[in-house]
């Protein structure tokens, strides 16, 4: 895998796809709330980038362990549980343990955490391996 480090461009690429196919998941679950990526703000975009980089460099390597690590990250910058997501209240019903996390959030994180493995096999057969 290349160093997150030295390829910007390779972490942005994975963390654009990551977020666009799990906003894809979403709407197709009926949940609407997730921005474009063009639309998301910065704290969007690094809590993504932070996922993607956790996998690539090891950190994380499993889905549960990418919730997790988001569940902290989300608490740190002052989100809570609620009901309802509300970026304003800074509020999450899915900063919950992964064992009670609805099983459509878990398949969302199945398919962030296998589609950032994918792009890296990707990225190692195509450019490393010319």
């Amino acid at each position: 895998m290349p160093a997150t480090g030295e390829n910007q461009d390779f972490l942005s690429a994975i963390a654009r796809a990551a977020h666009e196919a799990n906003r894809a998941y979403c709407d197709s679950i009926g949940d609407h709330s997730i921005p474009c990526w063009d639309d998301a703000g910065e704290e969007q975009h690094a809590v993504v980038r932070d996922g993607v980089r956790a996998i690539l460099n090891g950190q994380v390597d499993t889905p549960q362990q990418s919730h997790e690590r988001w569940c902290s990250r989300k608490n740190q910058a002052g989100w809570v549980w609620g009901l309802e997501k509300d970026p304003k209240q800074k509020t999450h019903p899915c900063l919950v343990n992964w064992d009670d996390l609805p099983k459509e959030q878990r398949e969302k994180d199945l398919i962030f955490f296998h589609l950032v493995l994918g792009f890296d096999r990707i990225w190692d057969r195509i450019v490393r391996r010319g």
